[in-house]
């Protein structure tokens, strides 16, 4: 069981949310860094807000509808807001879709424009830290495809499909390793300013 101190902010408060997550890696960031170029951009990128698109919105609106159908698969798996640290790397947070009541299980929940035949290797990433950072042994990985209106409306495209992601330990040492880079990045480029 993950100890409630390690429950830091709700990404429903967002206020609170992102000022927690500005001090440590999280699980966008992880995936996206895990890659030469990525690292460069999640590095200029780190202190800037990220704007909503429209297919952020779409996403966001459909998250709890699809949360619902993963509760009505996993009963034990419940929609979750909360930033979690890692027990000891403070530094390391990911805020899973969903947690399961002993807490041995996450959800992903993603909206995509395409069904995915293989889960996309950024996504498999984000994931596997969300383990890490969780110590859940499994994710139930759900997804959504979104289709788009002639008039540019999204709408659903199919019933939600889930998948079971393992805890990969040897993706989860490479992020741990991509991490710490990070962190050694933000801690020098803060004594230079």
């Amino acid at each position: 069981m993950i100890d409630g101190k390690r429950f830091i902010a709700r990404s429903t408060d967002r206020e609170a949310w992102l000022a927690a997550r500005a001090d440590g890696v999280t699980a966008t960031m992880v995936a996206e860094a895990a890659t030469p170029a990525g690292f460069d951009k999640v590095i200029r990128s780190v202190n800037e807000p990220v704007e909503p698109n429209r297919f952020m919105t779409w996403g966001i609106e459909r998250e709890p509808v699809i949360a619902m159908e993963v509760k009505a698969r996993y009963p034990d798996v419940l929609p979750n807001d909360w930033l979690i640290r890692h027990e000891k790397h403070k530094w390391a947070m990911a805020t899973p879709d969903g947690l399961s009541i002993d807490h041995k299980t996450i959800a992903e929940i993603k909206t995509t424009g395409q069904f995915f035949a293989t889960i996309p290797a950024s996504y498999l990433r984000q994931v596997q830290w969300q383990l890490y950072v969780t110590g859940a042994e499994k994710c139930v990985f759900a997804f959504e495809e979104r289709l788009e209106t002639p008039e540019g409306l999204f709408v659903p495209g199919m019933d939600v499909t889930m998948r079971i992601i393992e805890r990969d330990e040897k993706l989860i040492a490479e992020l741990v390793g991509v991490a710490e880079r990070l962190m050694d990045h933000f801690t020098y480029e803060s004594q230079v300013d």
